[in-house]
């Protein structure tokens, strides 16, 4: 067991994400843990980038304009980074799951791959993977056991993602 503090809902932590293509990602910057406490020993956390709103966002239907996060102690609105000053607001993603699906389908439709990795752990997948198998496609699936393993069944491979999160850190 570790000596690691765990994240709980509410609480916003600076991450440093791991190796990723856009240099938008590479920097470190505030999360907000969206994810229930209550998730047992599964070493996953849901987080949600706090950045400000830009303009350019409007039409972007993945991103949605939320108010600041509240403090989970004295339920007042945090609008500015404590640090910077920066003001702050919670961006969601929407439809992203229907998005993928549709993606991975088209795509094997279009002969555009043999295989495929399929990062969740949402059992709403596994129609979309039983259909992929029966295209011949090879569907890897990455997640944090247990957490998927119904989905995780259903497909070709399944990679473990639990030794990656040495990225997050609380400061």
């Amino acid at each position: 067991m570790t000596d690691r503090p765990q994240p709980k809902r509410g609480e916003v932590w600076w991450v440093k994400p791991g190796k990723t293509a856009g240099a938008e990602l590479q920097k470190k910057r505030p999360y907000v843990v969206i994810s229930a406490d209550a998730m047992g020993n599964v070493p996953m956390k849901i987080v949600v980038p706090l950045k400000t709103w830009q303009d350019r966002f409007a039409d972007w239907p993945w991103v949605v304009r939320k108010h600041p996060p509240v403090c989970q102690a004295c339920h007042r609105p945090i609008g500015t980074c404590c640090h910077c000053g920066t003001p702050l607001s919670l961006t969601e993603e929407k439809g992203v799951d229907v998005a993928i699906a549709t993606d991975m389908i088209k795509l094997a439709w279009e002969d555009a791959y043999d295989w495929v990795v399929l990062v969740s752990s949402d059992r709403d997948f596994i129609p979309a993977v039983e259909f992929l198998n029966g295209k011949g496609r090879k569907v890897l699936h990455a997640g944090f056991p247990p957490r998927g393993s119904e989905l995780a069944a259903k497909c070709w491979g399944s990679l473990d993602l639990r030794s990656h999160l040495s990225g997050l850190e609380r400061t």
